[in-house]
């Protein structure tokens, strides 16, 4: 579902206005913008940008590395989406660009929980803990923290992420409540789709996906950032991360149906766990059955969140 022309005009606009004065080749990087609506989730990248770009949600820092990326992009790439995801995560200034969002929240009394696949925490921190990568350990982990129990995390360093510099984060309190009101066999769907979590492309066809939460205790203090444009993935096309507007220093997620209502997400950058790593814990979610996603949904409510920029 393309975006109208009146919403693609505003996107366009606002990049113009924002960014491009900042840019030495202009007509080049508005060539690239433009083209965006020709590449699979371009539009959604063009969206996000001008989103955040017209809320200034980004650090000084921020605008000046963006503008020395958009400067190296590959023009004559065949996928401007593509070419953008590559560029920002082999950026050497990528690290910067994490929690760039100028949004962001101290301690305010929230609890959090970061969601991650089974198969994630076990290949990343599962020795720690005395765990392996086999049915066994899997059903024990099933068992064992199927609701939330201390956890040891007392020997880890720092957070694990496989591949990014950040963790995203959503209220424990939402996400208990939302398990609490669903059958067991049927949480993990729901929690999968409510944060708009979709299957990685790596994942054949008939491979079972499987979350748990690590829930954080209520000494954690560090601050929050709502989430933009430079804290998603864009090297693959299907994510269903949408930039949102400057309310609250939370972002809303875009549930893969398009059916269950935003929840609240913002990120952080890893840390050291400290004195407190033993007052986390994990909770075990459960296994997916539903892999509804609709892209057509997520671009209408990116239209949306765009209609709504002043």
């Amino acid at each position: 579902m393309p975006i109208v022309d009146k919403i693609w005009d505003k996107a366009l606009q606002i990049f113009e206005r924002e960014l491009l004065s900042r840019i030495r080749n202009r007509a080049a990087v508005t060539a690239w913008f433009q083209a965006l609506r020709t590449c699979e989730d371009g539009e959604r990248l063009a969206v996000c940008l001008a989103i955040d770009l017209a809320y200034e949600a980004y650090t000084d820092n921020a605008v000046a590395l963006l503008v020395e990326l958009l400067e190296s992009i590959d023009l004559s790439a065949t996928d401007g989406r593509e070419e953008f995801g590559a560029k920002l995560e082999r950026s050497l200034h990528r690290e910067d660009l994490y929690c760039a969002s100028r949004f962001i929240q101290g301690p305010d009394g929230t609890e959090y929980a970061h969601v991650l696949r089974l198969e994630k925490f076990i290949t990343c921190a599962g020795s720690v803990f005395g765990f392996v990568d086999s049915a066994e350990d899997k059903n024990r982990i099933r068992k064992r923290f199927y609701t939330p129990a201390p956890l040891s995390v007392g020997s880890l360093d720092r957070w694990w992420t496989a591949e990014v510099g950040i963790v995203w984060v959503t209220p424990v309190q939402a996400l208990i409540a939302a398990m609490d009101s669903t059958s067991a066999n049927q949480r993990g769907s729901k929690i999968k789709d409510m944060l708009g979590l979709i299957k990685p492309a790596y994942l054949g066809a008939h491979h079972n996906l499987e979350y748990v939460a690590l829930k954080y205790p209520p000494e954690f203090t560090r601050p929050c950032h709502q989430p933009t444009t430079l804290d998603a993935w864009w090297r693959d096309p299907g994510q269903f991360y949408l930039s949102f507007s400057r309310l609250d220093c939370w972002g809303r997620t875009q549930s893969c149906s398009g059916k269950l209502a935003p929840c609240l997400e913002r990120v952080h950058r890893v840390f050291e766990f400290e004195d407190f790593g033993s007052a986390y814990s994990l909770l075990y979610i459960g296994t997916v059955d539903s892999f509804i996603e609709d892209p057509d949904r997520l671009l209408e409510e990116a239209a949306n969140r765009l209609a709504s920029v002043p």
